[in-house]
């Protein structure tokens, strides 16, 4: 009686704080909830694992201002504040967007807690994953509602002063469930200098789960998994006209091959750790094996 109660509290807190926890990835951290987002925030780090929301056309086509009220989280006493960037070169970036929470002012406003933010290299933040942003935007607005989940890489590049890791790269994952189970994922280099297109830094699921060691749709039934996770197509997304994605097959193959190592021509016969089960990268290396299992 006891539990059923707890669990009912629960479900009732999480449909008003409008969570989308059916497709968030397991908490390593700990755990931030805020009116449209969630938040598994490291404090060894003092940035997140990850960031999930659930992201549809009002939030995404609103009107609102940026409010740029950046301020210490206090729910942890491991936050960044707002003089931790100052002199880094880097900016605070967004991991839940400012301009992904414009259906209220306070949305808004808790779009710039410093737990949502991680150092990004002006040339990302400001460029190309800039314009990967706007793209999730349009597709919430194409079909309505879509399910984001998003972090700094494992690796690091280094620390600021005031102890905030530094990835050297960026992620993000897309899932739609309207008008059919689609997912995509991107991974970005949080370098000096960020060339290309936005799809040359595509790949599937599969690869990004396999890079983090986590699974990040859990909320998914196991076939769909196998079926969306393994592949990452362009054509399966409807693409604006102002991004300028250009087809995979358009690029060089070496471009092709070094951004996305997914391509390739077997089944990985390794075991991720992630799901426990066969791994779903394709790769075309001797040893039957991805990279990330060759290691």
């Amino acid at each position: 009686m006891k539990l059923s109660l707890i669990f009912g509290c629960c479900l009732w807190i999480n449909l008003l704080a409008g969570q989308d926890n059916a497709f968030e990835p397991a908490v390593q951290g700990i755990y931030l909830v805020n009116p449209s987002y969630q938040v598994d925030f490291d404090s060894a780090s003092r940035i997140a694992y990850w960031v999930h929301y659930e992201l549809n056309a009002q939030e995404a086509d609103g009107q609102l201002k940026r409010t740029d009220d950046f301020r210490i989280d206090f729910r942890t006493k491991r936050s960044a504040s707002t003089k931790s960037y100052r002199g880094s070169g880097y900016d605070r970036g967004h991991l839940k967007p400012a301009a992904d929470s414009k259906s209220s002012r306070g949305e808004m406003s808790q779009s710039f807690l410093m737990t949502n933010m991680f150092p990004q290299t002006p040339s990302l933040n400001r460029g190309i994953w800039r314009k990967l942003e706007e793209q999730v935007r349009e597709w919430a607005i194409q079909y309505r509602t879509v399910h984001v989940t998003t972090g700094p890489s494992l690796e690091t590049h280094g620390w600021l002063v005031d102890g905030v890791r530094v990835s050297t790269a960026c992620w993000k994952a897309v899932l739609r469930t309207s008008p059919d189970t689609c997912a995509i994922a991107f991974v970005m280099p949080n370098a000096s200098r960020v060339s290309g297109e936005i799809d040359w830094y595509m790949v599937s699921i599969d690869e990004l789960e396999c890079q983090l060691q986590r699974d990040l749709f859990p909320g998914l039934p196991d076939s769909t998994e196998v079926r969306i996770e393994a592949n990452a197509r362009l054509s399966d997304w409807k693409l604006t006209s102002s991004q300028s994605m250009k087809p995979v097959s358009s690029e060089p193959a070496s471009a092709r091959e070094r951004n996305n190592p997914s391509i390739g021509s077997v089944q990985c016969i390794g075991i991720a750790k992630s799901t426990g089960q066969r791994c779903r990268i394709k790769t075309s290396d001797p040893s039957g094996k991805c990279r990330y299992h060759r290691d």
